[in-house]
């Protein structure tokens, strides 16, 4: 069983063979030519001056021209990411979104599903546990079409409430679960309409999980640092996801044994409360701006009036003067 883990892990290996390395990178690294043959790729029909046009920004935009070594240019960028406003509100919400995805309580319902499910009284736990992991998998899908369409807020806004919503209907049911009079442990089966009533809530609250936050934390962070901060603020976030998720996976039974099903699904209940109000008021829609932009929009404040004035005038612009903006945005690669 532990063994099938390394399929998917085998899969991913193969494919990176024909992953291209970013044209910035290969630019940095002194290696034009390779460049070159991936942004013929990217920009597919481009002329050839227009690649060398291509190639000569990205070195004049990456190119550090800035005295010192490069352990005292490291420095510097690992600071600015903590004193300049801008690069702060972008850890902020990176590292805020990475939090929210993990003490949602998502993982831990993934690794001890089946314990709960067997808890409950299903007689094939790790079955129906499938059949959360298969709507997890569908819906992260549906989001993939429909993310740029309706938008990281609206989508993170119409979501955490979701799964705040199926947290709590899932801790009432545990509290409405049989019981042995003598020892007070759970005594139902899985035809029990509570124990199917908790399966339906998991279902909800991961419909609503993969729709928003298990996604828009990853495509979020991706969006809001600058260049040479991005590798010390991505670094942050991922650190934050990971061990938030070593304390869920680390107390999680402990809750449920401790403060009982009901306690446990209903503190990640209101967990997933405050991300919601996390959502409202800090996070901005930052999809379809240049790097410049969103240190301009984050300069300030939080920017979520500021993204929504400019995204307005976005849709006033010529068919020509969009054109550049997406010449301008495909440079984040």
């Amino acid at each position: 069983m532990v063994g099938i883990g390394a399929i998917p892990a085998g899969i991913q290996c193969i494919i990176l063979y024909w992953l291209p390395e970013s044209p910035r990178y290969l630019v940095r690294k002194g290696r034009d030519e390779a460049a070159r043959k991936i942004l013929f790729t990217i920009y597919s029909g481009a002329q050839a001056a227009d690649i060398e046009e291509k190639v000569a920004y990205i070195r004049e935009f990456t190119e550090d021209k800035r005295p010192g070594t490069k352990w005292e240019k490291a420095k510097k960028d690992f600071k600015s990411l903590y004193v300049l406003p801008s690069n702060l509100r972008a850890l902020i919400l990176a590292c805020g979104l990475q939090g929210i995805q993990q003490f949602s309580g998502f993982n831990s319902l993934m690794y001890f599903s089946a314990t709960v499910f067997k808890t409950v009284g299903f007689e094939n736990p790790t079955a129906v546990s499938l059949i959360v992991a298969g709507t997890n998998f569908i819906m992260t899908c549906i989001t993939f079409t429909i993310i740029d369409r309706i938008g990281r807020r609206r989508i993170l806004i119409g979501t955490l409430w979701g799964c705040s919503a199926g947290l709590i209907i899932c801790a009432i049911a545990f509290h409405y679960l049989p019981r042995d009079a003598s020892t007070g442990e759970i005594n139902a089966t899985g035809s029990n309409r509570w124990a199917i009533l908790i399966l339906v809530s998991q279902i909800i609250y991961v419909m609503f999980y993969a729709l928003g936050i298990g996604n828009i934390a990853w495509v979020g962070q991706s969006e809001v640092f600058p260049y040479n901060v991005r590798g010390f603020g991505t670094g942050m976030a991922t650190a934050t996801n990971w061990g938030a998720n070593l304390i869920l996976g680390s107390t999680f039974l402990t809750m449920m044994d401790r403060m009982t099903p009901t306690g446990a699904f209903g503190f990640y209940a209101g967990l997933c409360f405050l991300g919601w109000l996390f959502a409202i008021f800090f996070f901005p829609d930052l999809s379809g701006f240049t790097l410049e932009e969103v240190a301009e929009i984050l300069s300030s404040s939080f920017g979520i009036r500021e993204s929504r004035r400019r995204r307005k005038a976005l849709k006033q612009l010529s068919e020509e003067e969009r054109k550049r903006r997406e010449e301008a945005l495909m440079e984040k690669v």
